[in-house]
């Protein structure tokens, strides 16, 4: 960006108010800055850190009567927005000199800044009579001191420099609104793919717990399982060790009714095998007694007598 010099009216020298956001706009490229509005947070985060100052050190009574006279002038500048508020930040070090900035808020939500410091022999130091001398000047994020103040240095007029500054803030005006608009469209939509992750997350949560509660359900139902498989097998055991015992006791009581021992059973059964065999010899003999005795003498075959 060149330096742009003013009229006494307050109009660019050699330019027109377009031509002067057209180049702030491509200088700005894709960061966006000059549609982007600053606050504090932003201003302390590029600083090298706050200064503590005693109560009766500060230098705020001065700057604030002189950022009430500015905004007077910017609200008399001002014809389609106007601003609504003034801040002034807390004392800070930016590249090792004490710097305090004031945000006024625009109504259509942009911002301008300005940056005060200490030119002084002791720049970290802030006293009561030292005087703050503006240095840097943002319109939103992007820095347009070379825009509305070249005389950078120097204690311009506040009031000059801010109608420069409200002039080219109406003239940005309709395009940071559009911009802002599908931002917030867009942060809105972020919002709601926020909420909806947030919901997934949730459920995805919920069905793992339930996935390891039917987990452990199903381990238990198997162990049950296994252990009913189990008592299952042993009674079927025991049923067919008391079945398998209860046939041979009724076995052994059939046989062994008139309840003797071993040994007498063998003895008995032993004899009923030798009857069996002595009454079938002696049915023999009495049959050829029959077939061969001639009647009448008395004698058997063999001529044994029969009354011997």
């Amino acid at each position: 960006m060149l330096r742009t010099y003013w009229h006494a009216d307050n109009t660019p020298i050699a330019t027109t108010i377009d031509q002067l956001l057209y180049d702030l706009r491509k200088d700005d490229g894709a960061d966006g800055l000059i549609f982007d509005a600053v606050s504090f947070a932003d201003i302390i985060e590029d600083a090298d850190g706050r200064i503590a100052l005693d109560a009766m050190l500060s230098p705020y009574n001065k700057l604030e009567t002189k950022m009430g006279i500015l905004q007077k002038v910017m609200e008399r500048a001002g014809t389609e927005i106007k601003p609504v508020s003034q801040q002034l930040s807390e004392p800070f070090t930016q590249n090792g000199t004490a710097n305090v900035a004031c945000i006024f808020e625009l109504s259509d939500g942009q911002t301008i800044s300005v940056f005060f410091h200490n030119p002084d022999t002791t720049p970290k130091k802030i006293m009561p009579t030292d005087e703050m001398v503006s240095w840097k000047w943002l319109l939103n994020k992007k820095d347009i001191t070379i825009v509305v103040a070249p005389e950078k240095g120097k204690d311009l007029n506040v009031r000059q420099v801010a109608t420069r500054l409200m002039k080219l803030a109406e003239k940005n005006s309709p395009a940071f609104q559009r911009t802002n608009a599908k931002r917030a469209e867009k942060m809105q939509a972020l919002e709601g793919l926020k909420t909806e992750v947030a919901g997934l997350e949730k459920t995805l949560k919920d069905k793992q717990h339930e996935l390891e509660v039917a987990k452990i359900e199903a381990e238990d139902r198997g162990n049950q399982a296994n252990q009913e498989v189990t008592d299952l097998e042993g009674n079927e055991i025991i049923e067919l060790e008391d079945k398998i015992e209860q046939e041979t006791t009724q076995e052994t009581t059939t046989t062994n009714q008139g309840g003797l021992s071993d040994a007498e059973m063998v003895a008995l059964i032993a004899s009923q095998a030798f009857t069996s065999i002595y009454r079938k010899d002696e049915a023999e003999v009495w049959t050829r007694t029959a077939l061969f005795s001639r009647p009448g003498d008395g004698t058997t075959p063999d001529g044994i007598s029969g009354n011997e």
